[in-house]
């Protein structure tokens, strides 16, 4: 990456490809600026999430973070998914996560960037065992933020519970 590409005598040396190890080190600066530029977004998205999670703390019970308030205190967000059917002793029910609960958050997915069910299953799939954070709008318009972490256990999938889409008009 730092090697000379002239000879003592100053011309191009004969045993490399002059042209290709200049475009690949081109490639590798950009890709680095590229690198430093989004770690340096994460960090600033990181600092923001977490000033938010001080904000709204409350003791955790169970390993996971329960908080409510107001929908429209929060910035209220559009539910596209509703929880039709939960497993006992499942992740879901472990997390908080009760029957007829409307998901307005499920990770980073949103009602704005929501596109299929499929997309849902590729980010349970890549979080298993680690945990996801849900907004979820329950009865009397309240707002709840739980923890749920997908992973093996003795039913069906990582869940243990059956999300349907919302169809809005």
């Amino acid at each position: 990456m730092n090697g000379n590409l002239i000879d003592q005598e100053g011309y191009p040396r004969s045993d490399i490809d002059i042209y290709a190890v200049r475009t690949a080190r081109q490639k590798i600066n950009c890709l680095q600026n590229d690198l430093k530029t989004v770690l340096a977004e994460i960090e600033a998205g990181l600092i923001e999430i977490h000033a938010e999670a001080r904000k709204a703390a409350q003791p955790a019970t169970n390993g996971t973070s329960h908080s409510s308030t107001s929908a429209a205190q929060a910035g209220r967000l559009e539910p596209f998914l509703t929880v039709t059917q939960l497993d006992p002793d499942s992740p879901a029910e472990q997390s908080g996560l009760q029957l007829n609960d409307k998901i307005t958050r499920f990770g980073s997915v949103t009602a704005s960037n929501f596109t299929s069910m499929a997309e849902i299953a590729q980010l349970v799939q890549h979080s298993a065992g680690s945990s996801i954070e849900l907004h979820i709008l329950r009865e009397n318009d309240r707002l709840a933020r739980l923890l749920l972490k997908p992973k093996s256990w003795s039913g069906h999938g990582l869940l243990g519970c059956r999300l349907h889409p919302i169809r809005t008009p």
